[in-house]
């Protein structure tokens, strides 16, 4: 939900501009539109959902490596040869 908040305006910002140009909405009077959109995007925000989102600096374990069909390890090339 982070990404949300500049597209909402610029998209907003964009309309505004288009409605102006269309002589259907006169822009200096938009501050109202801007606003609405604002606590739009502010209170679906608050209300999403974070079930299985990471959270803070919490870090994922990498995959292991693969394991050859034959059970032998050849993806590990450190140890080959020794």
């Amino acid at each position: 939900m982070n990404g949300l908040f500049g597209p909402a305006i610029l998209i907003t910002l964009g309309m505004l501009f288009l409605l102006s140009s269309l002589d259907v909405v006169d822009f200096s009077r938009s501050s109202p539109f801007i606003l609405i959109v604002i606590g739009g995007v502010l209170l679906v925000k608050h209300h999403a959902s974070t079930e299985g989102h990471l959270m803070g600096n919490a870090s994922v374990a990498p995959p292991p490596p693969p394991i050859a069909s034959d059970g032998s390890n050849s993806g590990n090339t450190f140890f080959q040869g020794r």
